[in-house]
């Protein structure tokens, strides 16, 4: 997405952490990492050496009330709560240019829940369904029509579960629209585990004799 909005070097921490070539490039620039809310600690201790190495700045952009690290620790908010870092805010909403979406938003974020909920609901944004399967047969329509009107969709699943049901649902309809062809094949894939610990046991040595 950030691409799309002009950065066209955008990339992830993950392969910044990776390629020198990428850590080289920002000699003495600014690493800006977005949706920093979302990194944790040991990530961000990565970033930070990274930048320390090539003498780069970092610019952290992101909102801790959002969803939070995966990965342990909180970075973003340590920073700001611990670190001694004063944030620059912003209090004007930008993203959302519709007057009643923003609205909405704005309510949200003040705690008021109800009223937003509400304006949503009048906008027609809330939808509801008599069961799971329905809800999975609704998205997966809705994000096939938007696919061929050419808008960008984002659907957030509340459980790995259940963003997978919703996914086979839209593969499903997408393949019986004709927007999903070619031969299909199944992949095997492995997951590695842990190498469990060895367990400490303590053996009593008794005296000979006793």
């Amino acid at each position: 997405m950030q691409r799309e909005d002009g950065f066209e070097n955008a990339t992830t921490i993950a392969e910044l952490l990776q390629s020198k070539k990428l850590q080289e490039s920002v000699k003495n620039g600014v690493i800006w990492v977005d949706e920093a809310g979302m990194v944790g600690n040991k990530t961000m201790n990565r970033v930070i050496d990274v930048a320390k190495e090539q003498n780069a700045r970092i610019l952290l952009t992101g909102d801790t009330k959002q969803h939070g690290s995966v990965e342990r620790g909180d970075a973003l908010r340590i920073l700001e709560q611990f670190g001694g870092v004063k944030p620059a805010t912003i209090s004007k909403i930008q993203r959302q240019k519709n007057t009643d979406y923003r609205n909405a938003v704005k309510s949200i974020s003040g705690g008021n829940i109800e009223k937003g909920y509400n304006i949503l609901d009048g906008m027609g944004a809330i939808k509801e369904a008599d069961s799971f399967e329905h809800t999975r047969e609704n998205v997966a329509g809705e994000y096939t029509a938007s696919l061929k009107a050419k808008e960008n969709v984002l659907i957030v699943a509340t459980t790995h579960a259940q963003g997978q049901a919703v996914t086979e649902t839209i593969r499903e309809r997408l393949k019986t629209e004709g927007l999903l062809q070619y031969q299909e094949k199944l992949f095997k894939t492995y997951k590695t585990c842990p190498t469990p610990k060895p367990k400490k046991v303590i053996v009593p040595i008794i005296p000979k004799g006793w």
